[in-house]
């Protein structure tokens, strides 16, 4: 009797000897292009030495591109430069009262500073420092004030709306502006499950949708009150998802008074209403300085943090016009970018387009040569010590850990990265053979496969969705390839 058994994996060979790292030979620049299986139109690329301003090596460097996430590297420079290092946010409480005994006798504002990094620590931090000035009660009214700038319901907003990453932005905002909605069976219904969301966020609604076959497919309606969430209704029975919040300001502000309700203080319904001129600061939050954050926007990637830091720098920088209802991180952006055009004249700013700070959405434009040109620049700002690339991400180490991790180039590129659909690129700087400092810019993008995806809000269709992994997985290992093709060659 023959049986034959399919699906089991032979096991591996036991180990018998450990030997040194035998690194591959690597490939030509032009053999690197011909096994990722891309064509040359859908690549470009910049390699520069900062010491002699030579170009060592290009493709296409300038041509426009979809940056992604590498257009972070522009909000990060031109905020330290413009706030400086040792810049940190501001988040009060404040009353145009008085404090009498355990009871502030008036309103009490809780006003925003436009901190990126605000969290549920900070807080109860705020409440807790105003309990120690022996308040208990408050005996007038609970207001927000975010009127630092227009609060706008989400970063990119034409897509992605049902995205954690695509949150609204405001000058009040907290726990990166989402919420984790939770949900499990309910114990009297085979069909109908119970939801809830961490933190406790109030106006949101749910139910179920039919709409769409997809157990993915979320759907939103928002008003200027609250939000309602559709969960599909072929989901599984249990689970969790990150939502974003469309009303940050009003959503922090709700979270502060549950926060002061568990220490026992027990505060109204939060209104909305710009602190009085002359109000008394009770408490005052600092954030960590912008260096500190700095590093963290790069290396975690995250969007609401790079528009806070981008809206920061506008505004100190001063508005030429007022700022539109809905548009203020493309003005903002409009006034960063014509600050660093003034600050890098010597390079070419044609076609360039810069409307979010994240690098979200499909309507930013950057050549290679552009983005090069910023890094050189970001480069050379006088941080207290350490130099703009110190911030970036480490390959094989630090936010591009599972890339360029073997001993030929782990280490030797600190880059950030970026990615959307049919689109991926790479800026930063590298270390090679020779001991020299390079700047290297690699952009990559199918324009007609992104102009697909554009047609969809937050999910693709699944052929189209599966072409965007292979274009991302291709183009990562492109990218690796021509970098350790560098790190060996200059």
């Amino acid at each position: 009797m023959v049986i034959f058994i399919f699906g089991c994996k032979t096991p591996p060979q036991a180990i018998e000897e450990v030997g040194p790292y035998s690194p591959e030979t690597p490939q030509s620049e032009n053999e690197v292009l011909e096994s990722s299986g891309l064509t040359r139109g859908r690549t470009g690329y910049i390699l520069y030495d900062p010491n002699t301003r030579r170009t060592l090596t290009q493709v296409n460097s300038q041509k426009l591109f979809l940056p992604g996430s590498t257009l972070k590297i522009l909000s990060v420079a031109a905020g330290l430069k413009v706030l400086g290092p040792d810049f940190r946010f501001k988040t009060t409480l404040s009353t145009a009262g008085k404090v009498v005994g355990d009871k502030i006798e008036g309103d009490l504002y809780l006003t925003g500073g436009g901190d990126p990094f605000l969290n549920l620590a900070n807080l109860m931090g705020m409440v807790q420092s105003l309990k120690s000035l022996g308040v208990k009660k408050l005996t007038g009214r609970f207001f927000y004030d975010d009127s630092l700038f227009p609060e706008q319901k989400r970063i990119d907003l034409k897509r992605d709306s049902q995205a954690s990453f695509n949150p609204g932005v405001s000058a009040l905002s907290s726990e990166f502006n989402r919420t984790s909605l939770r949900w499990k069976p309910h114990p009297l219904s085979g069909k109908a499950i119970q939801a809830y969301t961490i933190p406790p966020t109030s106006g949101l609604e749910f139910r179920t949708s039919v709409k769409s076959d997809s157990n993915t497919d979320w759907f939103t309606e928002n008003t200027s009150e609250r939000s309602v969430w559709s969960i599909p209704a072929k989901a599984n029975h249990e689970g969790s998802q990150n939502l974003p919040l469309s009303n940050p300001g009003i959503s922090t502000a709700q979270l502060f008074q549950y926060l002061a309700r568990m220490e026992g203080l027990d505060l109204p319904s939060p209104l909305q209403k710009s602190a009085p001129a002359h109000s008394k600061i009770l408490v005052t939050h600092l954030s960590e300085t912008l260096l500190s954050l700095s590093e963290r926007i790069l290396e975690f990637s995250n969007n609401l943090m790079a528009e806070l830091v981008l809206v920061a720098t506008a505004n100190r920088l001063g508005h030429k016009k007022e700022l539109e209802p809905g548009l203020v991180l493309a003005n903002s952006a409009e006034r960063v970018s014509e600050y660093l055009k003034k600050q890098i004249p010597e390079t070419s700013w044609e076609g360039f387009k810069w409307k979010t700070g994240s690098g979200l959405g499909g309507e930013n434009q950057i050549t290679p040569a552009q983005l090069l040109g910023v890094l050189e620049w970001a480069e050379k700002l006088h941080l207290g010590g350490p130099r703009f690339s110190s911030l970036l991400p480490i390959s094989g180490w630090k936010g591009i850990s599972k890339r360029l991790a073997e001993p030929t180039a782990a280490l030797q590129v600190w880059a950030k990265t970026g990615t959307l659909h049919f689109a991926h690129g790479i800026a930063g700087v590298l270390y090679p053979r020779s001991g020299k400092k390079l700047l290297f810019v690699i952009l990559n993008a199918d324009a007609k496969q992104r102009e697909q995806a554009e047609a969809f809000d937050s999910v693709l269709p699944p052929a189209l969705e599966q072409s965007s992994k292979t274009f991302i997985k291709r183009t990562d290992q492109y990218q690796d390839r021509l970098l350790t093709r560098w790190i060996q060659d200059y």
